[in-house]
């Protein structure tokens, strides 16, 4: 069994959230489940002016969306800015955000997949945020996805304590630190940017989606060969979905390709963890210290 869990954060509760649109655009009508459930709790909902600005794939331009973002960073209404999906596009924005604002007045950051840009650089900056489940995601075969409340209530600054089975691949351990991380991609993406955070001492968290095995285990060779992977204190293997393999297989699962990398090391590993593109998945909260126990 593994443990992962972290302490209260000094937020308050949250009476108003600005959704925002940091990669694609969406569709507003698709909101609208989200935002009537959110209004049934007594939440107020503000949007996002570029939520549906169509700039190809993008929800508009990196300053148009940093434009928006910045306006709920500074609005004293809004207690919590929430992403309505993922895709690509964050990394357009990243350094266009009002980073000394954020750190003087810290409001949490809800979503995960390519948001894991700003998640990395808020750490970096020591503004926590929390890794969850996005809007376009809010309800699955036709049910509120069971991520949904805990997400609201880690990001009002509640604790919180996650478990979940050990899978073939696990190392046991115990270990403190700051969580750090997201998507695998974005991250070996984001290497010595002015973006990344410092992985001395951290636990990192992994998650990715429709990638070749091949790739998997070139993004963790490159973690590895740059001495990033030596230097965390434990690793926490989430959802690695839908992954795919050329008709000549690479030769290895992609739990082995992850775990071969850091079979040298001595600190604790589990797969399996309940966060990533996966059905039902829970949040955390990244940039803050938490407890990690493999058994």
């Amino acid at each position: 069994m593994t443990q992962l869990f972290g302490q209260e954060e000094r937020f308050h509760s949250i009476s108003t959230v600005g959704l925002v649109a940091t990669a694609r655009w969406m569709d507003l009508e698709a909101l609208q489940p989200a935002i009537q459930w959110l209004n049934s709790q007594g939440i107020e909902v503000k949007l996002a002016g570029n939520i549906d600005e169509k700039f190809g794939q993008l929800a508009g331009t990196g300053e148009q969306k940093a434009l928006e973002f910045n306006d709920f960073l500074h609005d004293p209404e809004v207690d919590a800015l929430w992403a309505v999906r993922g895709g690509y596009g964050s990394i357009k924005m990243v350094e266009l955000i009002d980073w000394d604002f954020w750190i003087k007045r810290p409001k949490p950051l809800i979503g995960f997949s390519d948001v894991s840009i700003i998640h990395a650089k808020a750490s970096k900056r020591g503004i926590p945020t929390v890794h969850g489940e996005m809007l376009l995601n809010f309800l699955k075969d036709g049910k509120i996805q069971k991520g949904i409340q805990p997400t609201l209530d880690i990001a009002s600054g509640k604790a919180w304590n996650w478990s979940w089975e050990n899978q073939s691949f696990h190392r046991k351990g115990e270990a403190k630190g700051i969580l750090v991380g997201g998507n695998l991609s974005v991250l070996v993406s984001n290497i010595d940017s002015v973006s990344e955070f410092d992985y001395k001492d951290k636990i990192l968290l992994i998650e990715d989606l429709d990638e070749y095995i091949y790739h998997i285990d070139r993004l963790m060779e490159t973690l590895k060969r740059s001495g990033r992977l030596k230097k965390i204190v434990g690793l926490v293997v989430g959802g690695l979905t839908d992954m795919k393999d050329h008709q000549v297989p690479f030769g290895k699962s992609v739990e082995e390709v992850v775990w071969e990398a850091v079979s040298e090391y001595h600190y604790p590993v589990s797969f399996g963890a309940p966060f990533g593109h996966i059905s039902h998945q829970l949040p955390v909260r990244l940039g803050r210290s938490v407890e990690f126990h493999v058994g």
